[in-house]
C-alpha cells in the first residue's frame, strides 16, 4: 500500500526526463587506435560513495555502484564501490584511461580538526589574532614591500632560518606569509629558497595558492592548506594503489570547489582548492545530465540540499572566498545554497500535530539496523525507534564524563538515553554530555527518516528493509499518523522545503542581498504552500527549469512543476549525478592585476607576471589589464595542453583599507576555463 501511495504522488505530475549529453567537448570521442576508452567517477559524499562508469565514445553509462561512505577511511568505500562496479562483469578495469574524484574530504577534516601541524611565519606584517586562523606556532621577521612596490626592510634571512628551524621541531609545515606577495612575490619567492635545504618539511609560500589582494584571506588560504597537505596526500596515494590493485593505468583528476578539475599532482600541493568540492560536482554532473545550458540544479543528499542557478552553462562562482570556521579565504567555491533537508532528516510531530521534517540529522533505521541487527529487536520490544549509536572517530580531547557515556555507548549499542541514566545515575550533566556528543558528531540518534520512507516502500533498495517497515508502524502507532497521511506530509514538507530555497536563490541571485525580510518570507512561503494570503493569490512562475538530483529527486519535486509552474527535469542517473560531475575534465586558471593611481597621473598597472605598465586614461588602463589577465590565463590552460577555452573578466573597485588607504584602485581578474581530455586521452573529436 505505501509503495502505492509513492507512485501514485509522481504520477501527479509531468516529469520531463533527459538523456545524459555531456557538454564541453567531454564526450563523442574516438581512441587512435580505435580502442574502448572508459572514464570512471567516483563521489565520496557524506554518506554514500557513488561509483559510475562511462564509455567516452558512445556516452553510455555502463556501470554505477552506491556504497555506504566510509568516514574512518574513505578508501574502504570506494574500494566497496568498485567492487561492486567490477562485480556487474560490463566493462574491462584497463579500458579506463581517466579517473575523476570529489570528496568531502578537505571539509570534513577541518571541521573535526584533522590534519597537519601549521607553523606561521610572516614577513613585515604582524597579524591581529581574530581575523587569523590559529597556527601551531608564529614568528614575525622583517621584510616585505608596500602598494608600489618598494621594499620595506630587507628580508632578515638570518632570523628566517632561526625561526624556521625553531617550527620544524613541532610544525609538519610552514605557511609563509608577506603583505602584498600577490603582486611583489619576492620575498616569500626568496624565503622559500633559503628554506628549501634548511628545513626538512615543506615550505608553503601564499602567492603560489592565491593571487588575490587580501593578506589574512591568503595566510588563512595557506594555513588552511598545510592543515590538508598529509590528509588529502593520504587519502591520493589509497586511491592510486586501489586503482592499482584493479589494474587500472588512467589520469586521475580531483574536483575543485569551483567545479572544475585539477591534476592530483595539483591537488597534492593546493589541496585546499578541493574544499566544497562535493557541492561542486553535483552542480556540474546535474548540467551534465540534463543537458541544460540553463537551469536550477537542486540536489537532495542525505544530510543536505544543494541549490544552484546556472546561466549560459557556466556555474556562478562565490563573489569572495569561501568563510571556514569564521575566517576569510580565497579560496572561491561553486556559489550554492545549502538547506538541512536530505534523507536522513529526522521526522517528528510538533505539539500542535503537525510532521516536522530536520533540521536534525538521524541515522536512518533502515542503515542502523544492518550495522546493529539487535535494533529491530529492541524496538519490537520498547515501541520506539529513538536510540543512540556510535557515529565518527573524532580527534578532539574528550571530557571524563564524555568518555564514560561514548564507551558505554559502544559497547551497548543500540541504547536509550534512559539505559545510560541508570548507568550512570549520579551524572547530574548527562544531558549536557550528550549534546555536546551529538554536536561533534560522535553519537548519532536513529529516527525514522526519509530514507526509511523510501526504502519501506521499495523505491530505494539499500539496508534493511525490515526494520524500516517495523518504524513506521511504531511511528504511526504511537503519532496517530496513518502510514499514507505520514508520507504525503513528509512529503508535502520536503516539496515546501525545496521549494522555498529554491525561491530564496534566485532571489538572493538577482537582487545580490541574501537578506530575506519578513514580506519576502510570507511571500515564499505562500507561493509553495506553507502558509498562503487569504486575499492574495501568489503564484510564482519560474522561466528557468528546475533540474533534481538525488535518489529522492523524483518523489519530492515533481509537485514544484504545479506550485512554481517549472519545468521539472529529472535526468537519468540522477542518483548519481555527483559521480558523473568528475567526469568533466575542464581545469581553470585564473590572473589579477591592480590599477594604482599614479602621482604622476594616470594609473599603473601592477601584477606578478608583468613589468609595471602605465597608462594615462582609465578606460585605455582597464582595457589593457583586461587583456593582459586574459592572456596570461589562457597561456595557462594551453601549457597544461587545454583547449575549447572560455574566459570570463571581472573589474571591480578594491578597498583602500587594502591599500593602505589610497582611494580609486581597480583589481581586474580573468578566469579562463578548458578542456584537457584530449590532452590527456589522445583521441580525435567526432
Amino acid at each position: 500500500m505505501l509503495s502505492e501511495v509513492f507512485y501514485k504522488r509522481l504520477a501527479e505530475n509531468t516529469i520531463v526526463v533527459k538523456k545524459m549529453t555531456l557538454n564541453n567537448h567531454s564526450i563523442g570521442m574516438i581512441g587512435a587506435g580505435g580502442e574502448r576508452i572508459l572514464a570512471l567517477g567516483i563521489d565520496a559524499g557524506g554518506s554514500y560513495t557513488d561509483a559510475v562508469v562511462m564509455d567516452v565514445r558512445t556516452k553510455e553509462i555502463i556501470a554505477k555502484m552506491k556504497s555506504r561512505t566510509t568516514h574512518d577511511d574513505m578508501i574502504v568505500g570506494m574500494r566497496n564501490a568498485m567492487n561492486g562496479l567490477i562485480l556487474k562483469r560490463s566493462f574491462n578495469p584497463k579500458d579506463i584511461k581517466y579517473v575523476g574524484l570529489s570528496t568531502t574530504l578537505a571539509t570534513n577534516s577541518i571541521l573535526e580538526s584533522k590534519g597537519g601541524k601549521v607553523g606561521l611565519i610572516t614577513i613585515g606584517w604582524t597579524p591581529e589574532r581574530e581575523a587569523l586562523m590559529e597556527p601551531l606556532k608564529e614568528f614575525f621577521v622583517a621584510g616585505g614591500h608596500d602598494v608600489k612596490g618598494k621594499s620595506i626592510s630587507g628580508l632578515d634571512e638570518s632570523a628566517l632560518i632561526d625561526a624556521a628551524k625553531e617550527l620544524e621541531k613541532v610544525a609538519d609545515n610552514i605557511v609563509l606569509s608577506a603583505k602584498f606577495s600577490c603582486i611583489y612575490d619576492s620575498h616569500e619567492r626568496r624565503a622559500k629558497q633559503i628554506l628549501a635545504d634548511k628545513v626538512g618539511i615543506p615550505v608553503i609560500a601564499t602567492y603560489e595558492l592565491s593571487r588575490d589582494i587580501g593578506v589574512y584571506e591568503r595566510a588563512n588560504t595557506a594555513i588552511l592548506n598545510g592543515m590538508l597537505l598529509p590528509v588529502i596526500n593520504d587519502f591520493i596515494m589509497g586511491v592510486l594503489s586501489l586503482l592499482s590493485r584493479y589494474g587500472v593505468d588512467a589520469h586521475v583528476m580531483m574536483m575543485k570547489g569551483d567545479g572544475t578539475m585539477m591534476r592530483i599532482e595539483t591537488a597534492r600541493l593546493r589541496p585546499v582548492e578541493t574544499i566544497m568540492s562535493g557541492p561542486a560536482a553535483s552542480i556540474v554532473g546535474g548540467l551534465a545530465l540534463s543537458g541544460c545550458s540553463d537551469g536550477i540544479v537542486i540536489d537532495i543528499g542525505s544530510t543536505s540540499t544543494d541549490v544552484a542557478c546556472i546561466r549560459d552553462g557556466m556555474p556562478p562562482l562565490s563573489k569572495k572566498g569561501v568563510t571556514v570556521l569564521g575566517k576569510g579565504t580565497h579560496v572561491r567555491t561553486i556559489d550554492a545554497h545549502t538547506i538541512a533537508l536530505g534523507g536522513d532528516s529526522h521526522i517528528s510531530v510538533t505539539a500542535d500535530g503537525e510532521v516536522a521534517l530536520g533540521p536534525r540529522r538521524s541515522a536512518p533505521l533502515a542503515m542502523s539496523s544492518a550495522a546493529y541487527p539487535s535494533l529491530k529487536k529492541r524496538m519490537k520490544s520498547d515501541g520506539d525507534v529513538t536510540y543512540l549509536i556510535p557515529h565518527k572517530d573524532r580527534t578532539r580531547t574528550l571530557t571524563p564524563s564524555e568518555t564514560k557515556v561514548l564507551s558505554y555507548v559502544k559497547d551497548n549499542a543500540p541504547c536509550r538515553v534512559s539505559d545510560i541514566t541508570a548507568e550512570y545515575p549520579l551524572m547530574y550533566t548527562l544531558p549536557s554530555v550528550i549534546d555536546s556528543l551529538l554536536a561533534a558528531g560522535s553519537v548519532i540518534f536513529t529516527s525514522l527518516t526519509p530514507t526509511d520512507l523510501m526504502v519501506a516502500a521499495g523505491r530505494f533498495e539499500t539496508g534493511d528493509r525490515e526494520a524500516s517497515e517495523i518504524g513506521l508502524d511504531i511511528f504511526s502507532r504511537n503519532t496517530g499518523i496513518t502510514d499514507e497521511q505520514l508520507i504525503l506530509k513528509v512529503m508535502d514538507r520536503a516539496v515546501m522545503s525545496a521549494g522555498s530555497a529554491i525561491l530564496e536563490k534566485i532571489m538572493a541571485d538577482e537582487t545580490g542581498s541574501k537578506d530575506i525580510d519578513k514580506v519576502s518570507r510570507r511571500l515564499i512561503d505562500a507561493s509553495v504552500g506553507k502558509d498562503r494570503f487569504t486575499a492574495i493569490d501568489t503564484n510564482f512562475r519560474l522561466r528557468l527549469p528546475i533540474i533534481g538530483l538525488g535518489g529522492p529527486a523524483a518523489a519530492y519535486l515533481t509537485s514544484l512543476r504545479n506550485r512554481l509552474d517549472a519545468e521539472v527535469v529529472i535526468p537519468e542517473n540522477h542518483d548519481i549525478g555527483n559521480a558523473v560531475g568528475t567526469l568533466r575534465s575542464r581545469v581553470s586558471e585564473t590572473s589579477y592585476a591592480t590599477l594604482i593611481p599614479s602621482k604622476e597621473g594616470g594609473y599603473e598597472i601592477r601584477s606578478s607576471f608583468s613589468q609595471m605598465i602605465k597608462a594615462m586614461r582609465f578606460d585605455d588602463a582597464v582595457r589593457q589589464a583586461v587583456e593582459m589577465t586574459s592572456s596570461d590565463a589562457v597561456g595557462n590552460i594551453r601549457k597544461q595542453g587545454g583547449i575549447d577555452i572560455n574566459v570570463h573578466t571581472e573589474t571591480e573597485n578594491a578597498d583602500p583599507k587594502e591599500f593602505d588607504d589610497i582611494e580609486n584602485v581597480v583589481r581586474v581578474s580573468a578566469r579562463a576555463t578548458g578542456d584537457l581530455m584530449e590532452h590527456i586521452v589522445g583521441f580525435r573529436y567526432v
